[in-house]
């Protein structure tokens, strides 16, 4: 299988509110390797998103240590590590995130654009994306004039654009119905099968499970072995 893409070693978050410690996260160790499809499960509050921001250097393990590709994303400055989530990493997230004046292929653009690519190559590569996901007849159409499955997929396609190796999805199908979230997540499946790309999903979906590679449940901020979820609850 090779060496992972992420790897965490003992990674915990605490928060301090007030006089109070949340332990966010609770010695967590995880691999994630290329080209694989991960979902991560559990109640609000069982930190699957505070593990997500940790594999895309959005936070900072309290203790314990997050690499990627063998490197340990303490070792980055603030610079370095803006640089490679712009190059390494694509950002999905529930509420789609997308610019409401401007159309389908401009919001798909803005990640080039702040990178400085060339327009004729930015609008080139956007169009492939929004063709990816199956909007290439809705290039110019802008937010207001989408539905919200169609306003995810241009979130999906903004993504790809930079031919990031890993996508951080929190809650892509939380406000979409039934059947337009399995839509989302067959077009996942295709993405991470024909593009080579690793998804890891934060969702409440127990449909996920059917199309992810690997299902982590997490309860009260640790990884919980099959079998055992609730346990705790007795």
């Amino acid at each position: 299988m090779g060496d992972p893409l992420v790897r965490l070693e003992k990674v915990e978050r605490v928060y301090r509110l007030g006089n109070q410690e949340v332990h966010a996260l609770r010695g967590i160790d995880l691999e994630v390797h290329q080209g694989s499809f991960i979902a991560l499960m559990g109640r609000s509050g069982s930190g699957k998103t505070t593990l997500l921001n940790m594999m895309g250097g959005l936070d900072r393990p309290t203790s314990g240590r997050v690499f990627y590709m063998g490197r340990d994303l303490a070792t980055f400055s603030e610079r370095e590590l803006t640089r490679w989530r712009r190059r390494e990493i694509g950002l999905i997230f529930q509420a789609y995130a997308l610019l409401p004046a401007l159309t389908a292929i401009e919001n798909v653009e803005v990640p080039l654009r702040i990178s400085g690519a060339r327009p004729r190559d930015s609008i080139a590569r956007s169009r492939e994306c929004l063709e990816l996901v199956g909007l290439g007849k809705r290039v110019h159409h802008r937010s207001f004039e989408l539905s919200g499955g169609e306003q995810q997929r241009v979130a999906i396609a903004r993504a790809l654009v930079t031919r990031p190796r890993l996508i951080l999805a929190d809650e892509p199908t939380g406000e979409l119905d039934q059947a337009t979230a399995i839509k989302v997540l067959e077009l996942f499946r295709n993405i991470v099968d024909t593009q080579g790309v690793t998804i890891c999903m934060v969702t409440h979906d127990p449909v996920a499970a059917g199309y992810a590679d690997i299902t982590y449940t997490l309860e009260d901020g640790r990884i919980i072995p099959p079998g055992k979820e609730g346990a705790e609850e007795g």
